[in-house]
């Protein structure tokens, strides 16, 4: 399994990005030249970028309460990609791009190759999430029993897992810092700010997915280095409790993937079924 996931985690390239993207607070007010109707759509995806750039940039907690953190910024991922999903499936955005459908959109085009990427990595993610889980397992039984050297192999397999997380952070870092320079505007007056507005979720996603990645990876290590040594009764408790603990962690973050990676493949389905017709 080890082999095959570190083949797919080579597979996640990211495309070359013009610049990048600084996060800051996005108006929730639209363009004059967007339609009226339209308007609660998109302000309610700034919204649900804003609040997810700022659980992001919140910073993350200890191990105690890192099971909750971790369930705050996935019940956030939902509600961003539920409202990206209403988006799409917005009439006015549907005849927009079946208007267009001839000469494809860079802004489709790219949202197509944001969200395979973005779900190929949350695949990724639950793959490591399922050997951790059995790893941590394995762990607390060889604390049990004082094992050390069933507890060393378990311990060491689970580094280089959260060294495969660290790296699955750094690629979506790159995509979160992705320009949306390139959404220019065209003859409709509409299709700029609906760039835009898919541009900064998809950057939030982004973001905040490596945010997580990159939090359970440092808690993970944390606790491993923990249980290494456990010469008194009193240190094997706490190795137990930290692996407790980081197991708690790896649950929570398999239960939300599962619905992001969900969520990430209706967006596409979404979009896909809106320029199929064409």
């Amino acid at each position: 399994m080890a082999v095959g996931f570190r083949r797919r985690l080579a597979a996640l390239t990211v495309p070359k990005a013009s610049s990048y993207l600084g996060h800051k607070e996005l108006s929730c007010s639209c363009p004059i030249s967007l339609p009226g109707r339209f308007h609660p759509v998109v302000a309610g995806l700034h919204d649900s970028v804003n609040a997810l750039l700022g659980w992001t940039k919140a910073p993350a907690p200890a191990q105690a309460a890192c099971t909750a953190w971790i369930g705050a910024g996935m019940e956030h991922l939902g509600h961003l990609l539920s409202g990206l999903t209403d988006l799409l499936h917005h009439p006015q955005v549907q005849d927009l791009e079946r208007q267009r459908c001839q000469t494809a959109s860079s802004w489709t085009e790219r949202l197509l190759r944001d969200l395979i990427l973005l779900a190929d990595a949350h695949s990724c993610f639950c793959e490591v999430l399922i050997s951790l889980k059995q790893l941590l397992d394995e762990a607390q039984a060889a604390v049990r029993h004082r094992d050390a050297t069933r507890l060393a192999a378990a311990l060491c397999t689970c580094r280089r897992y959260d060294r495969a997380l660290s790296s699955l952070a750094a690629t979506l870092r790159a995509v979160s810092h992705r320009s949306n320079s390139s959404a220019t505007a065209t003859s409709d007056t509409g299709e700029p700010a609906l760039a835009e507005a898919v541009a900064a979720a998809t950057c939030a996603v982004a973001s905040a997915s490596a945010a997580i990645f990159a939090g359970l990876a440092s808690t993970s290590a944390s606790s491993v280095l923990r249980a290494l040594t456990y010469p008194t009764a009193a240190s094997r408790a706490e190795a137990m409790e930290r692996l407790q603990n980081l197991e708690e962690c790896v649950v929570a973050a398999e239960e939300g993937c599962a619905q992001v990676h969900r969520a990430l493949v209706n967006a596409r389905v979404s979009l896909l079924n809106v320029l199929t017709p064409c």
